[in-house]
């Protein structure tokens, strides 16, 4: 893995949960066509359902882990183990993000100022001249927060840019939980939060991740799914911390995330030197140098 795709490597974990779910909402899309309409949730919950919709934020401090591990189904066509966790914060405005990516024990620093991601990486600058950053151009659809199946401390929700509502897609997941269960109040990362804990077909989590082969293969299979969450949210509506557990077969997702503060003061980061940055481009060039190279050597 190289630095370049830094960010994709997060989202490829994130996609190959985002592939899981939907074949989790695909199995149980027939069954829940006719089963019976299921008991509205605990008034609590649609309460702070209500705040997470609402709830604005300026700038947010996050962070989380996800885990995905055992033998999977050979449709999903994805490693067959990885371990991700993160940390940092965002901001609406200023806009930036700035995290600290861990990937199977290798550690990257994610910079992103508008539209623009810098990757820094110590092991490329021996192959780029010294210079351990990369620099990438982000589409406004394509963000470093841009697709997080993760419910708490997902940031833009599908655009580049952060959203000043950033719970409000985790409200309308919860919505669709079933045989949810109040687990009381609790004290989660120092603040006062409800517990709440349910099953989850998280189907809308995986939409655009697959392509139409891939969905028709899903839809032709017939899988042991089992998905469940367990969630803590504040009175202002923030999931302190939540986790989603999703087994298909035998393989076995894990994704937990914390939303540790918001709306707290921020100084935008600086961009990296330019004597320590290479484009995403040019350092593509020299790896596709390196890698003809050493074809070669082997011939």
């Amino acid at each position: 893995m190289h630095s370049p795709r830094a960010a994709s490597s997060r989202g490829s974990a994130r996609r190959l949960l985002g592939i899981a779910l939907l074949a989790a909402g695909l199995a149980a899309h027939a069954a829940n066509a006719s089963a019976a309409t299921p008991p509205p949730q605990p008034a609590e919950l649609q309460a702070l359902e209500q705040h997470m919709s609402e709830l604005t934020v300026t700038s947010e401090r996050v962070a989380g882990d996800e885990t995905i591990s055992g033998k999977q189904p050979h449709e999903l066509g994805s490693p067959k183990a990885v371990s991700t966790s993160y940390s940092g914060e965002q901001s609406i405005s200023p806009e930036f993000v700035n995290a600290t990516l861990t990937i199977a024990g290798r550690t990257l620093t994610l910079l992103q100022l508008g539209e623009t991601l810098y990757t820094h990486d110590e092991s490329i600058a021996k192959r780029d001249g010294g210079r351990p950053w990369v620099a990438e151009k982000l589409s406004r659809k394509n963000g470093l927060f841009g697709s997080s199946p993760s419910v708490g401390g997902g940031g833009s929700r599908g655009s580049g840019a952060p959203s000043p509502t950033p719970f409000k897609s985790d409200a309308e997941l919860l919505k669709e939980g079933s045989d949810i269960r109040a687990l009381g109040a609790s004290t989660v990362d120092g603040q006062a939060t409800v517990g709440f804990a349910g099953t989850l077909t998280a189907q809308r989590l995986a939409e655009g991740e697959l392509s139409k082969k891939q969905l028709a293969k899903l839809k032709r299979e017939h899988l042991k799914l089992k998905g469940s969450f367990e969630t803590f949210i504040a009175a202002n509506g923030v999931p302190v911390h939540t986790t989603i557990l999703l087994s298909i077969g035998k393989l076995h997702f894990s994704t937990s995330a914390d939303v540790l503060a918001i709306d707290f003061s921020v100084t935008v980061p600086a961009p990296p030197p330019a004597a320590e940055t290479i484009s995403a481009a040019e350092f593509e060039k020299i790896e596709k140098a390196q890698l003809e190279k050493l074809k070669k050597k082997h011939e």
